[in-house]
């Protein structure tokens, strides 16, 4: 009987020994990832759902790359892989990545398509052909309201998003540089002229109808 609990205990503590002691930590099981990995990763995200890198950056050619579904679905897999980052031990590129994250959805949310760009040709045409004149024509845009408030809206975003790249070529220049990250701030003056135009033209059309009312 002795040998028997002997044997027993010995058993035990060989299996303490073995799952107790010698069990890695959470932290020594976790491994370092690349920037350059978590890029291209988020790049393959982009490709999946219809856009690149590279459209998203290149917001001087065109603000609208995206449809809304296409937003909700990049949002949703940027999401997770940002979720999926916490499985990595802290590192700058695991830093990096996490606010890198948040730059790209700014990037998708001015380049998803939105009542801005349903009325953008015609306040395009009006601002090349009348430069500075405002002018107000109901046949010409019943949808002013919406209009205005979705340009501002972007312009605010682009304002975000500058800020956001300004912080993070601050703190991880050799990432910046690497993949060529630069500043808002000439769109955000280029856009925020023709901002300025729409709302003129808003207040005029709003200042008309309430004439109209009277």
């Amino acid at each position: 009987m002795k040998t028997k609990f002997a044997f027993i205990a010995f058993l035990l503590i060989a299996l303490f020994l073995l799952f107790g002691c010698v069990q890695p930590s959470g932290d020594d099981a976790l491994r370092e990832i690349d920037f350059s990995e978590g890029y291209a990763a988020i790049g393959k995200i982009l490709e999946n759902n219809g856009t690149s890198m590279q459209a998203l950056f290149d917001v001087n050619a065109q603000l609208w790359d995206l449809s809304g579904e296409q937003l909700l679905a990049v949002e949703k897999d940027l999401n997770g892989f940002e979720a999926a980052l916490s499985g990595y031990v802290i590192s700058d590129g695991r830093i990096a990545l996490q606010k890198f994250v948040g730059i790209v959805q700014g990037f998708a949310e001015i380049s998803t398509y939105s009542a801005y760009q349903e009325m953008h040709p015609t306040v395009e045409y009006a601002q090349s052909a009348y430069g500075d004149m405002v002018f107000c024509s109901d046949e010409d845009f019943v949808d002013y309201e919406e209009y205005a408030i979705s340009a501002n809206e972007i312009k605010g975003t682009i304002a975000e998003l500058d800020a956001d790249i300004g912080e993070f070529v601050e703190e991880f220049p050799e990432f910046a540089k690497k993949i060529k990250l630069k500043s808002l701030s000439d769109v955000y003056e280029k856009f925020g002229k023709e901002v300025t135009f729409i709302n003129a033209i808003y207040n005029s059309c709003r200042l008309l109808n309430e004439s109209k009312k009277i």
